[in-house]
């Protein structure tokens, strides 16, 4: 069985995060126009929202994707008042 060599200093997390690769490629990120923004919900909502995702949603849509479809929808619908 062979050693491993642990003479190398850990990577930092800024390290880390910055050689990771995944799915999506970090330009692809860059050019979406879309800003995290976090958003307060009632245990109501996201009930709901968790049986809209296991009953009817699509398999590509994602909760976050539900949200925004149904803020784009009823600002519409404001707008259009």
């Amino acid at each position: 069985m062979q050693k491993k060599d642990y003479s190398e200093s850990p990577k930092t997390a800024d390290d880390f995060v910055s050689s990771a690769t995944g799915e999506t490629a970090l330009s692809e990120i860059k050019k979406s126009k879309k800003k995290l923004v976090t958003v307060y919900l009632s245990l109501e909502i996201i009930d709901r929202l968790n049986l809209f995702v296991e009953t009817e949603a699509k398999r590509s849509e994602s909760k976050s994707v539900i949200v925004e479809k149904a803020l784009e929808m009823f600002l519409e619908s404001r707008l259009s008042k």
